[in-house]
């Protein structure tokens, strides 16, 4: 791929403005605005190095994805790891995640959700994640 932009998708895909000031279309803005913060602020979202894709089939069952990305210390920034949970079905779901490493994880999109508190390495804990939404856990 080069980089004039051969290779990208073409097609138009028009904004439909008015709905932008209504109730769904302030929720779906804020939404990507605190994801593009959460991009621009973990350096492993944005990083080519390590990922970790949790193939579960009762994940996959309940239309759930789960995957981890990790960003190695660099420059005098600290290492970091991130769990992200999506949910792509109608309804809220429960996913048990095996977190990597012990301490404190706190979402991250809404900072609403309690802390979980992973007492060892590996161990598995339930995370609840809204229909048609997600979760992204960050070890503090």
């Amino acid at each position: 791929m080069t980089s004039g932009g051969l290779g990208r998708n073409l097609f138009q895909r028009p904004l439909h403005w008015e709905f932008f000031y209504d109730e769904s279309g302030k929720a779906l803005v804020r939404l990507h605005r605190i994801m593009g913060t959460l991009r621009r602020t973990h350096r492993a979202l944005r990083s080519r190095g390590f990922f970790y894709y949790f193939h579960d089939t009762a994940h996959l069952a309940q239309g759930v994805l789960a995957y981890r990305r990790k960003a190695d210390a660099e420059g005098g920034a600290p290492a970091e790891d991130l769990i992200v949970v999506l949910n792509f079905s109608d309804s809220e779901s429960n996913a048990w995640i095996s977190f990597p490493s012990a301490g404190t994880w706190r979402e991250q999109i809404d900072g609403t959700r309690p802390a979980l508190n992973v007492t060892n390495q590996g161990q598995w804990l339930p995370v609840s994640v809204a229909s048609n939404y997600g979760a992204v856990y960050k070890l503090t």
